[in-house]
């Protein structure tokens, strides 16, 4: 069996419509799965240790099989999880979670460089350690785990000190 094609006859409006929309409509649909999106449900919560928050703390939930998922957290301990974009959430799933935090720096506009016990104004002061311990930053054993369910997920991370 011969098919034989007018190239003018493809390229008629209605044809060329229907080619259009049949691309258009695979395409998202590639995009929606290959993108796992869907799979996602919108992650928050609170980082303490010792009832305390923790601010500027880096969360992340990594579950099998899927992108992982990250946040940092306010000055009231607050995060939001993203995976792909702005807020979007983590994957529906068991996740291991680890919280990082690097010590407190505190910069001033002026900048500088400061001593132990030699702050002034206008320089940077260095904490002397984490507020997080480190047991929770492990990537490789992760003490933690989350598991994220359909729809919003408030999930509170109470860290306990060394």
């Amino acid at each position: 069996m011969t098919l034989h094609l007018n190239a003018f006859e493809v390229l008629k409006p209605e044809r060329l419509s229907i080619t259009l929309r049949s691309v258009a409509g695979l395409v998202s649909l590639v995009i929606s799965i290959g993108c796992g999106q869907s799979e996602l449900a919108p992650v928050s919560g609170s980082v303490t240790v010792d009832g305390k928050p923790v601010a500027a703390a880096q969360v992340l939930f990594m579950a099998a099989g899927h992108r992982p998922a990250a946040g940092e957290t306010d000055a009231q301990g607050h995060y939001v999880l993203s995976t792909y974009t702005s807020g979007d959430g983590a994957a529906i799933g068991t996740h291991k979670v680890t919280v990082t935090a690097r010590p407190t720096i505190r910069v001033s506009a002026a900048g500088g460089s400061a001593r132990p016990g030699s702050i002034r104004p206008n320089q940077i002061q260095h904490g002397e350690k984490s507020p997080v311990p480190a047991k929770y930053s492990n990537v490789a054993s992760p003490l933690l785990t989350a598991e994220v369910k359909p729809g919003e997920n408030t999930i509170p991370l109470e860290l306990t000190g060394q």
